[in-house]
């Protein structure tokens, strides 16, 4: 089967190679990257036995990790959670981790196996990106409620809100994600079944 290139860039190893907590030589770094961006993962596996650095980024701030999430690549994601310097919570330039992105995938493609690993490593589902999303914040504004009910389940915050004071039922209406909206609605749980009388009582604008 044939991939389609990448289109992201990296950062020059000699930029990556100025970053204090990085590997002066940051050319099995580069490798990594390159080699999980074109999906050939047999190759990167044998680049981080060898010792790549695996915190090089890429021109967007993303590391091995989250590249490697974001493909659905179990079995790198584990060898990468192994390495002793591994940032399991790094976030790229918008603010956007490993757990986001396993979020994103299991949303879209039923698939929590990255997610449950993640979650079970240790991964913060309280983070948030760019716009004050957490990782359970993104499921709701997703297309389905498979990745959301995972995050709870693992202890995920329901109360959470975004930049804007949008909790998890408020954006999933706003997104029309009425399968998380079920689920929610079913959801024993009260800050939610507050969030739902807050929205009543104040109404939508």
């Amino acid at each position: 089967m044939t991939h389609a290139r990448s289109s992201v860039t990296l950062q020059p190893a000699s930029d990556i190679g100025r970053r204090g907590d990085l590997d002066r030589d940051s050319a099995g770094g580069v490798a990594l990257l390159l080699a999980l961006q074109e999906e050939n993962y047999d190759v990167a596996a044998a680049l981080i036995n060898q010792g790549a650095n695996v915190n090089s980024i890429t021109h967007t701030g993303e590391k091995a990790l989250s590249l490697a999430t974001k493909r659905n690549a179990l079995f790198v994601v584990r060898l990468l959670c192994d390495q002793a310097h591994i940032d399991i919570n790094a976030a790229d330039r918008n603010g956007v981790t490993a757990l986001m992105h396993a979020a994103d995938y299991a949303d879209r493609y039923f698939d929590p196996t990255v997610l449950n690993f993640l979650l079970s490593s240790g991964a913060d589902a309280e983070l948030c990106d760019g716009e004050g999303c957490t990782a359970l914040l993104r499921a709701a504004k997703g297309t389905c409620y498979f990745a959301l009910e995972k995050l709870i389940e693992g202890g995920a915050e329901t109360r959470a809100l975004d930049a804007n004071g949008c909790g998890a039922m408020m954006l999933a209406a706003k997104h029309g994600n009425f399968s998380v909206l079920e689920y929610l609605l079913q959801h024993r749980d009260i800050s939610l079944i507050q969030e739902v009388r807050g929205v009543a009582h104040e109404g939508v604008g």
